[in-house]
């Protein structure tokens, strides 16, 4: 048959098929204005929907030829469609006035609206297709009251991915909802297939621990009840697998807890009944946590309490935290007396570009100390027993004047005065003018409050009482935190404080376990990079086949967190590879070796490494 033939033949299909609409059309208003027409209106009206899917059917394929040739201008096709679409409606509308009149009342009186039903959506994962075919068959194929191309259309708009692409090459018209329906039916209404997947994703779960870790345990729970369900519905044994699931399950949990499951049911249990007492049992464990947990949640106030009852027991215990790891800058806490920076006097720039008798005159008109420069008693009354590095009398260094008396007013070049002696507070802990002193650090993977792991890099201070955690850190973590007020002291007798702490979770980075729980506190950086240069990797070379906590320990990077003693005592296994007294130890940890010690390279820049003691981790 020609193009011209078809269209011709198309275009007498869809007239007929308005002219059906007409016809209930004019008996619809006839209807209105008598009662008598009443019953040859209901019955001619349960063709309507017959009549829209014959006009739409024939109108698509209009349109597709018409759309086919040059020039063509469907807009009178369009108008057509409209027209028809508004004598359809217009018949409901007369019908429902109609008719319908006591049902309409009923819902208006009806205060409770029940919520829209919604079409789950299919991407071809076979552990999903039951549900989805349930549902779509329940309310879209197995509807009378819709079309075949209102079947299509919602076949088409619920699925996703691999199952989207089944059917979407198949034209969308009436005749091939079944066709496409089938489709999908045969790619995946496979029993063995669907089992496969559901019994595959029971043995891809991994082992947790459950102490530290109760939404995993909830998960690892859901991902066994709701997969042997299904295996269940789909008429397999699972009832005859109890000890076969019970090992599996079991298998999963941490040591810890299948202690207490064998102490708690261990002599008792019965045959078949072995996984349900399990599962009983770790139950019982999350709903006792999510009891303990929403009692606890309740009272924010006690939690800070608690919190801040804690820094109360260690200030009693220690006196303040200590940490002997000191960074280069100035603390931000003291202030130079002379130009009002965060520095001390003696390492003020404007007060060490005077010379030795102007800076003796200044100590003096400002009534300072000349033995420690302090500025709240003279010399008479202090009490430090620092002399002068030169001549070893009592006053201070960067007032010495050479051969002569302290109180005589030479000349003399301040360039006699060695850098060394400037840095009177300077402590260098990682460099010296013919090696570098290398310290441990580690990558760690820690939680963060939605229990995603981040991987950070951590020092490990056996000489902190305290673990610390920089601030930018801890936001990026998203952790909340508590307030408390913990002075820090580092080497001399400077001070810092803070003025907030975080609990957390973390765990060797690559491992599930051991997971620690950690009292850190909040500070803005711990310290420089570390170690402060880039080391060349061949120093180590026979650490080549260790699996090390950090496998860039050489690298001059940042440091994220610090683990003090109190972690420290408790990831050191004890194993050492130790070489000569000039040789870095490797360390074995729970979080792998850990590099330390004195290297023999020499760097050009060991002023970065000498670290000022006011400047407290």
């Amino acid at each position: 048959m020609s193009s011209d033939r078809k269209m011709k033949s198309l275009l007498a299909q869809r007239d007929s098929a308005i002219s059906r609409l007409d016809d209930l059309k004019r008996v619809a208003e006839n209807a209105l204005t008598d009662n008598n027409v009443h019953a040859n209106f209901r019955c001619r009206y349960k063709h309507i929907d017959v009549i829209l899917e014959n006009f739409e059917s024939l109108h698509n394929e209009i349109i597709s030829l018409s759309a086919s040739a040059e020039g063509a201008d469907i807009k009178p096709q369009l108008d057509l469609s409209s027209s028809f679409h508004d004598d359809y409606y217009y018949i409901q509308s007369v019908y429902e006035n109609l008719f319908d009149k006591s049902t309409t009342e009923i819902e208006n009186y009806c205060k409770v609206r029940l919520p829209k039903l919604e079409l789950p959506t299919f991407d071809g994962d076979l552990r999903q297709w039951q549900t989805y075919s349930d549902v779509f068959d329940s309310l879209i194929h197995n509807n009378a009251a819709l079309s075949n191309i209102d079947k299509y259309n919602y076949l088409i708009s619920s699925l996703e991915g691999n199952a989207l692409s089944i059917v979407k090459c198949t034209p969308v018209t009436s005749a091939n909802y079944l066709i496409a329906y089938s489709a999908l039916k045969r790619r995946y209404e496979n029993k063995r297939l669907i089992a496969a997947a559901h019994w595959q994703t029971i043995e891809r779960t991994k082992r947790i621990n459950v102490v530290d870790n109760l939404s995993a345990l909830r998960v690892l729970l859901d991902t066994f009840s709701e997969n042997l369900a299904a295996l269940e519905n789909l008429k397999f044994p699972v009832k005859q697998w109890d000890f076969i699931v019970f090992s599996m399950l079991f298998d999963r949990l941490d040591s810890v807890t299948q202690t207490r499951f064998e102490l708690e049911h261990g002599s008792h249990l019965t045959l078949h009944d072995y996984y349900e007492t399990l599962f009983e049992f770790l139950e019982k464990q999350c709903n006792a946590w999510n009891n303990v947990a929403l009692c606890n949640s309740s009272s924010k106030k006690t939690d800070i309490a608690k919190f801040k009852h804690s820094d109360r027991h260690i200030s009693s215990k220690v006196g303040m935290s200590s940490s002997f790891l000191v960074g280069s800058s100035a603390s931000t806490s003291a202030c130079c007396r002379l130009c009002s920076n965060s520095h001390n006097i003696y390492t003020c720039p404007h007060f060490l570009n005077k010379s030795t008798k102007e800076r003796y005159a200044l100590v003096k008109s400002k009534k300072w100390c000349t033995n420690c420069l302090g500025d709240k008693h003279t010399a008479s009354n202090c009490n430090s027993k620092s002399v002068c590095r030169q001549c070893s009398l009592q006053h201070h260094t960067l007032l010495h004047f050479g051969s002569e008396s302290a109180t005589e007013s030479p000349t003399i070049n301040t360039t006699n005065i060695k850098s060394s002696e400037v840095r009177d507070a300077s402590v260098n802990l990682f460099a010296s003018p013919d090696h570098t002193i290398l310290l441990s650090t580690a990558l760690v993977e820690v939680r963060d409050i939605s229990g995603n792991y981040h991987i950070l890099r951590a020092l490990l201070d056996s000489a902190s009482q305290s673990s610390f955690i920089t601030k930018k850190c801890c936001e990026t973590l998203k952790l909340i935190s508590s307030p408390l007020s913990i002075s820090i002291k580092g080497v001399g007798p400077i001070t810092a404080k803070a003025n907030q702490g975080v609990s957390c979770k973390l765990k060797p980075h690559g491992f599930d376990e051991p997971v620690l729980n950690v009292d850190f506190l909040i500070i803005p950086q711990i310290c420089t990079n570390m170690p402060h240069v880039t080391i060349p990797r061949n120093q180590f070379d026979k650490f080549t086949n260790l699996q090390l906590a950090d496998p860039y320990f050489n690298k001059s990077a940042p440091i994220d967190l610090l683990l003090g003693a109190d972690i420290f005592a408790h990831v050191l296994k004890g194993t050492a590879i130790r070489g000569s007294s000039d040789e870095p130890v490797a360390l074995d940890t729970e979080f792998g070796y850990v590099i330390m010690g004195k290297v023999n390279f020499v760097s050009n820049t060991v002023s970065s490494g000498s670290l000022n003691r006011s400047k407290l981790v």
